[in-house]
């Protein structure tokens, strides 16, 4: 189960899972998925909404469940290495963490009385 957190992208405080190499785990749904790859000077990061992983891994005939996609493959099927491979990547620098304890929660925010 890859580690779920919070990062500011775009202004915006979204959900993100960490997706190391394309390798088999269980994907819970999130905004973006951080795909990690090796590189020539250490790993390197890129970004992709769950919208373009669905849609990709439901192509290859993975099916989403209520808790996400359980990925059991033995080796990464050729979508996922293409993905991997070609993802453009972001410069740490632009990875931008929150700590739950800051991200107010927007159900709640909505539930307080004016």
């Amino acid at each position: 189960m890859p580690q779920i957190l919070y990062m500011n992208i775009a202004g915006h405080v979204r959900t993100v899972a960490v997706w190391g190499d394309g390798l088999p785990t269980f994907l819970p749904p999130v905004d973006f998925v951080l795909v990690a790859r090796p590189g020539p000077n250490g790993n390197e990061f890129g970004f992709v909404s769950w919208e373009q992983v669905s849609q990709l891994l439901a192509a290859i005939g993975y099916q989403c469940g209520p808790d996400g996609f359980n990925l059991n493959y033995s080796a990464p099927p050729e979508a996922v290495v293409g993905l991997v491979e070609n993802i453009a990547t972001v410069g740490l620098s632009e990875l931008s963490r929150l700590s739950p304890d800051h991200v107010l929660d927007e159900e709640l925010v909505r539930k307080c009385p004016i």
